[in-house]
């Protein structure tokens, strides 16, 4: 985005604004991430392949959200032998164009009326913890206005809204309430900030077990731990005091993870997978 809130002209022209490092930052929060999510118009002007760029790493299922299905008959999505691709749409958009994505191993699900929060709905059912819009104006709009982002960065967040927006844009509390927001940022020496809230279209925030605050807990020699989210915490505890190297593995790692999101799918991940431990 451009310092006057642009992403693109009106024609759809857009000129790389990006850098290497901030490239790079793609990059590794799609390889954090469980799905990425785009719509047709990034289907049909960029066609993207929405890879992580790392041999052997983690691959995102890759998510096109389009009522319509006016979409390219040979896109690199289509292409599924990497990692799967997800289309949603509104029902009994284009049978024979469904049919035909099926055939190559996309799979289409269809929704009453399509729309942003339908689809994270979707991807809770699916067992979905972390969702990359990466999206252009028409379809990110939308979805902030159904409150199903919780993060925006870089540059910046406020009260859980992206400036400039018409019509969502929200209002500043004056500095003397500024005390009340209670948004954590997250700060590198070189980077930009990205302030994150877990509601961020509450602009009181909300405390849940994947808020971005660290807690500190005794562990079971009386000795206090740093744990970087009460979600770090409850996963490792499924494991605490079993006398299994995978078990004491897992912990490690999940003390490790890099996002609430991230620490929940291990958890899960070695629950479902030893259900014994």
């Amino acid at each position: 985005m451009t310092l006057d809130g642009k992403i693109a002209a009106s024609t759809g022209h857009a000129a790389w604004v990006s850098s290497k490092m901030s490239r790079k930052q793609v990059f590794e929060t799609r390889s954090r991430s469980d799905a990425i999510v785009v719509g047709g118009n990034t289907v049909r002007r960029d066609n993207p392949r929405l890879t992580t760029r790392q041999e052997g790493g983690h691959l995102p299922i890759r998510i096109v959200m389009s009522r319509t299905l006016n979409l390219l008959e040979d896109a690199n999505l289509w292409d599924v032998s990497t990692t799967q691709t997800i289309v949603a749409t509104q029902r009994g958009a284009r049978r024979d164009f469904q049919r035909r994505l099926t055939s190559k191993g996309v799979e289409v699900v269809e929704f009453d009326i399509l729309t942003p929060r339908a689809v994270m709905d979707y991807c809770y059912d699916r067992g979905f913890l972390s969702v990359l819009w990466e999206c252009g104006g028409a379809l990110s709009a939308p979805a902030i206005a159904f409150g199903v982002i919780h993060k925006i960065g870089p540059d910046m967040l406020i009260s859980g809204y992206l400036q400039p927006i018409p019509d969502l844009v929200p209002t500043i509390p004056a500095m003397e309430a500024a005390s009340i927001v209670n948004p954590i940022a997250v700060s590198t020496s070189n980077g930009p900030n990205i302030i994150c809230f877990y509601k961020a279209w509450d602009v009181y925030g909300s405390f849940s077990n994947f808020s971005p605050h660290p807690i500190s807990m005794p562990d079971s020699n009386g000795d206090y731990i740093i744990w970087k989210s009460v979600e770090h915490y409850y996963q490792a505890q499924k494991f605490e005091g079993v006398h299994d190297s995978i078990a004491q593995e897992c912990i490690k790692r999940i003390r490790s993870a890099e996002s609430p999101e991230e620490a929940a799918r291990m958890g899960r991940s070695l629950e479902r997978q030893r259900p014994d431990l």
